[in-house]
């Protein structure tokens, strides 16, 4: 089980309710989420790859944005602790997570 929303869940779950659909097609944005993605988690990896780290806190800095089958949650705020000395933080990493079904994942990663 992905912990980043796949493009099967994107397109099936969540495209079909955004307004971008009428105008955007949707390879186009697929595209341009999932390179950005991809960027973010290698940038992730070489930065924060190896270190213990324990979750703090997720938080959020706005609203969510209501649709009929899912909620986007964006401004997150992801507090975590340093295992070898015991420093917080928040990682920059995130960006916004979706809420569907039951299920949380991440929809998109930003760039440190």
């Amino acid at each position: 089980m992905s912990h980043v929303l796949t493009r099967d869940e994107y397109e099936t779950f969540i495209w079909p309710e955004l307004p971008d659909g009428e105008y955007t097609p949707f390879d186009f944005v697929w595209g341009l989420a999932d390179a950005n993605n991809r960027k973010g988690l290698r940038q992730a990896l070489s930065t924060y790859g190896g270190l213990g780290l324990e979750l703090v806190s997720v938080t959020f800095t706005e609203e969510p944005e209501e649709y009929e089958s899912f909620r986007l949650h964006p401004g997150v705020q992801v507090k975590v602790r340093r295992l070898d000395d015991g420093r917080e933080g928040v990682l920059p990493t995130f960006d916004v997570f979706v809420e569907y079904g039951g299920t949380w994942k991440l929809m998109n990663l930003d760039e440190l």
